[in-house]
């Protein structure tokens, strides 16, 4: 049985994933908590942000930092709905996901885990780390969807389709939940106390996330774009123009656009 893990529990499972991390590289962890480099996805992306930024941290913050996000997901009244979360994630959801019982979740949720001496020291970090960075990447989509763009801005708009469409496929992802009405309660709650926690860095990842991937949407097409001669350098001119800072300063640079170079900046002691 997968019973609630303690902060004290998530502490010790922080300790133990930031010995293995590796700052000098782009890696995360995946659904069956075994290592990957180069994360594609957003949602791994952002896992890959949050063991960053635990790793940054003194034995004294990462007490407070894992209190204030992870212990948020792992309550008395939260565990199960993390854990349904976490499950659904799992099976992508079958028509069985209704009926499942909490044994039959944690069972299923315990035997997708890659075997290790740590597996159930770390099972429900891992858990809170996955359902952690779903809810982030809910929020990045729902964020991107809300910005509102002039309507000569064709390709904005058309990236604006793109997200919506995203936004649907989650909030049809939930609709699979018996009792979707509390999941998403439970989602809404989430977001709001990791807005009001003290650490500041969790709660800017939606935001920085939802910038990046319009920043990639467009790269991407830019770069379709210098396969055609006639296109080739007016698309090699926008490109420079959106990945070069204002006035050559870095510090004005879009933190999206900074994002994997402040991944890289920290080098473990």
């Amino acid at each position: 049985m997968l019973n609630p893990p303690s902060l004290e529990n998530l502490i010790q499972a922080g300790r133990i994933i930031i010995n293995e991390f590796n700052p000098k590289k782009f890696i995360y962890l995946n659904s069956k908590g075994e290592w990957k480099e180069n994360p594609e996805n957003p949602i791994d992306r952002i896992s890959n942000e949050l063991l960053y930024q635990i790793g940054k941290l003194k034995e004294k913050a990462l007490g407070s930092l894992i209190r204030d996000t992870f212990l948020l997901l792992s309550g008395k009244n939260s565990w199960l709905l993390t854990k349904k979360i976490k499950f659904a994630l799992l099976v992508r959801p079958k028509n069985h996901l209704h009926s499942s019982t909490e044994e039959e979740m944690d069972k299923a949720i315990l035997q997708s885990y890659s075997s290790g001496d740590n597996s159930k020291k770390i099972c429900p970090f891992l858990i809170i780390l996955e359902v952690l960075a779903w809810i982030l990447y809910y929020e990045a989509i729902r964020t991107s969807v809300e910005i509102r763009f002039p309507d000569w801005d064709r390709a904005a708009k058309k990236q604006q389709k793109e997200f919506i469409k995203e936004l649907e496929s989650l909030n049809h992802f939930l609709c699979f939940f018996s009792d979707k009405g509390k999941i998403e309660q439970f989602i809404c709650e989430k977001l709001d106390e990791l807005k009001k926690a003290s650490c500041e860095v969790i709660p800017s990842i939606p935001k920085i996330i939802s910038e990046e991937m319009r920043f990639m949407k467009t790269l991407n097409l830019l770069l379709e774009k210098t396969k055609d001669s006639a296109q080739k350098d007016e698309a090699f001119s926008f490109i420079y123009e959106k990945i070069q800072p204002p006035m050559g300063i870095v510090n004005l640079a879009s933190p999206a656009l900074l994002f994997l170079a402040f991944n890289c900046s920290w080098i473990k002691e």
